[in-house]
C-alpha cells in the first residue's frame, strides 16, 4: 500500500508539474495576448484619429472644390457680360464713326456748294457757314469722331486685358481644382484602406 501511495504521490506530483507548466504557459500567453490587445487598441485609436482627420480634410477639400467651381462660374458669367458690353460699345463706336464721317462729308459738300452758289450771286467770299467761330460744326464733329475712335481703341485694349486676366484666373483655378480633387480622392482611399478588416 505504501508503494501504491508512493505511485499516487508521484502521479500527483507529475500532474502538479504538468499543471504548473500549463499555468505558466497560460500566464505567458495571456500576457502576450494582453500586450497584443493593447497594441491593437492603440492602433485602433491612432487609425480612428487618422480617419477622422482625413474625413475633415476631405470635407475641407470638398468645400474648396465647390468654392473654386462657384468662383469659376461667377468669373465666366462676369467675363461673358463684360465681353458683351465691350462688343456693344465697339459696335456703337464704329457705327458712330461711320455716321460722323458721312455727316462730315455731307456738310463739307454742302458748304462747298453753298459757297459756290453765293459767290456767283454776290461776288464775295464763298459761304462757309460759321466755321471760323470755335472751329465750327465740322471741327466739332471731327473731335467727336476722334473721341469715338479713342473709345473703340480703349475698349478693345480693355477687352484684351480682361480676356487675358480671365484666362489666367481660369488656368489657375483649373489647376487648383484637380489638385484638391486628387487630394480628396487619395484621402478617401486611405480611409477605406484603414477601415478594412
Amino acid at each position: 500500500m505504501v508503494t501504491k501511495l508512493m505511485e499516487e504521490a508521484n502521479q500527483e506530483a507529475g500532474h502538479k508539474g504538468w499543471c504548473d507548466t500549463e499555468l505558466g504557459t497560460n500566464a505567458q500567453t495571456r500576457a502576450e495576448k494582453t500586450g497584443d490587445v493593447e497594441t491593437l487598441n492603440a492602433q485602433i485609436e491612432s487609425l480612428t484619429a487618422s480617419i477622422s482627420k482625413l474625413a475633415n480634410d476631405i470635407a475641407t477639400l470638398g468645400k474648396e472644390v465647390a468654392s473654386l467651381d462657384a468662383a469659376m462660374a461667377t468669373a465666366v458669367k462676369e467675363r461673358t457680360d463684360e465681353k458683351s458690353k465691350n462688343s456693344a460699345t465697339v459696335k456703337d463706336a464704329q457705327e458712330a464713326q461711320t455716321a460722323l464721317a458721312q455727316a462730315l462729308t455731307v456738310l463739307k459738300e454742302f458748304f462747298a456748294k453753298a459757297g459756290e452758289a453765293t459767290s456767283f450771286v454776290q461776288q464775295q467770299a464763298p459761304y462757309q457757314g460759321m466755321q471760323a467761330e470755335n472751329g465750327g460744326v465740322t471741327a466739332m464733329l471731327e473731335v467727336i469722331a476722334s473721341d469715338f475712335a479713342r473709345l473703340e481703341s480703349e475698349t478693345n485694349a480693355a477687352e484684351a486685358t480682361g480676356q487675358k486676366a480671365f484666362d489666367n484666373f481660369m488656368m489657375t483655378r483649373r489647376s487648383a481644382s484637380p489638385r484638391s480633387q486628387r487630394e480628396a480622392s487619395t484621402r478617401r482611399r486611405r480611409c477605406r484602406i484603414r477601415t478594412r478588416p
